[in-house]
């Protein structure tokens, strides 16, 4: 069942304590925010061996803010827009054409494109008698038509909704990467980009809703829900630190550990979601969810 206030358990590491249990009380607790899988500090009291029974749930650190090397008097363009770009009920990608007239008019330095490219959820896209490799191919070549002679590096980031791929997370980038314009990268999700010093995290996995659905927090209405969803990643270390996952994602544990982990603060966090669009600063990064 869902996560609440007389449900929570703490469960102990390995190392410390052999994997055990142990219920948490939170009755005495000022104010908590709380997910599956969350790693804690708490003060506690331990009244009857029982249970323990919290005072103070301490706000989780932020990771340390990356270094940003970028050159003085050196102005970064960054353009990002995230799928399904095709309309939802047919193959058609006006969608796709409106971005990429915007990059052509625009001509960023980078443009961040996040999947789905070929959505599964589209009836019109998984009953097509093409197969899913020729329609995205296609798909790859429309924008390949036009940034192939722009100095724009094109990113693309895969999602679990796409109909190639491997819908396991972490996923790694397109295949055929080597038939792509060279200024056409695939990439993984999540990954980490180094832009001429800036540190960009992006993941098209709808973590922020994911967790939205399972945390707890008190007192109700408690400051901005949007910067405590995107801080807990920052706190966390890691781009996906809902364990168990949600029914949606196929996470591979090992791979998370190898793939999915902050070591530092990015400078610019893209998290598109289900939820309202929106920019927050949560320590130094700036996290945005393009929709």
């Amino acid at each position: 069942g869902r996560l609440n206030s007389n449900s929570v358990v703490l469960h102990g590491s390995l190392d410390s304590s052999s994997g055990i249990s142990i219920p948490l009380d939170l009755s005495q607790a000022t104010s908590y925010s709380l997910f599956p899988g969350q790693v804690v500090a708490l003060d506690c009291h331990n009244p009857s061996g029982a249970r323990l029974v919290a005072s103070k749930m301490y706000d989780g650190a932020l990771m340390p803010g990356a270094k940003c090397s970028l050159e003085p008097g050196v102005t970064l363009t960054v353009m990002t827009a995230c799928g399904p770009f095709t309309t939802t009920d047919s193959v058609s990608t006006e969608p796709l054409d409106d971005v990429l007239k915007e990059i052509e008019k625009v001509r960023p330095d980078v443009a961040i494109l996040i999947g789905p490219f070929l959505d599964l959820k589209n009836n019109a896209a998984t009953s097509s008698d093409v197969s899913f490799g020729t329609q995205f191919v296609n798909i790859i070549k429309s924008i390949e038509e036009k940034v192939k002679e722009m100095e724009t590096n094109v990113y693309l980031v895969p999602s679990a909704r796409d109909a190639v791929g491997y819908p396991v997370y972490p996923q790694p980038p397109f295949p055929w990467a080597n038939t792509f314009a060279p200024n056409i990268i695939p990439v993984s999700d999540p990954c980490v980009l180094d832009i001429a010093g800036v540190r960009l995290a992006v993941t098209s996995t709808d973590v922020l809703f994911h967790l939205g659905k399972e945390e707890i927090s008190f007192p109700p209405r408690n400051g901005d829900r949007m910067s405590r969803l995107a801080s807990h990643l920052l706190q966390q270390g890691s781009m996906y630190p809902l364990s168990p996952p949600s029914e949606d994602v196929n996470l591979d544990l090992e791979r998370v550990e190898q793939y999915a982990l902050l070591d530092e603060s990015p400078h610019i966090m893209l998290l598109p979601s289900d939820l309202a669009s929106f920019v927050r600063e949560v320590g130094d990064t700036a996290v945005l969810t393009p929709g």
